[in-house]
């Protein structure tokens, strides 16, 4: 299942790019993050740590620094949250993203 769901949503994010709209993947996974955070109440060094993500990867991804965080990345922040690739973008925040 977990192999499905991955191959899935790995289509997902590479049609998001091929389309060009990276710059709404970027914005909306940025704003994902800040909302599981915030709902889950875990700092950005927590999320580091439960995810085997370096502090200096998500702050450089989270200050824009890097647009485009790489599936694995997403993967692993997933793991830190405790929930499937499909659950974090299958969210409104990336519809929204859109219109701004």
């Amino acid at each position: 299942r977990f192999f499905v769901n991955f191959i899935s949503l790995s289509l997902l994010y590479f049609l998001y790019i091929i389309k060009g709209e990276n710059y709404g993947t970027f914005i909306g996974s940025k704003k994902r993050i800040l909302k599981l955070s915030s709902s889950k109440n875990i700092s950005l060094h927590r999320l580091s740590l439960d995810s085997g993500i370096s502090y200096s990867t998500l702050s450089t991804f989270m200050n824009g620094k890097s647009k485009t965080p790489n599936l694995t990345t997403v993967l692993h922040i997933c793991e830190g949250f405790g929930m499937e690739l499909n659950e974090f973008f299958l969210d409104d925040v990336f519809k929204d993203v859109k219109d701004e």
